[in-house]
């Protein structure tokens, strides 16, 4: 995120960002298909998300 945008909006988000692998395309079985991606242990991202107060940024 750009300097100017985290000045904006800064109070009001919480940010993580960094490098995972993960997997994108067709996943599922015969009766159910999704198209997404799949991240592993995405809930631990999540936590980490969560714990950050708003207006602060983390890496994973």
């Amino acid at each position: 995120m750009d300097q100017s945008s985290w000045q904006n909006l800064g109070e009001n988000i919480r940010l993580i960002c960094g490098d995972v692998d993960g997997v994108v395309g067709n996943t599922g079985s015969q009766r159910r298909f999704h198209y997404g991606c799949l991240i592993p242990q995405f809930d631990k991202y999540l936590s980490l998300l969560f714990a950050l107060e708003f207006g602060k940024n983390g890496r994973i």
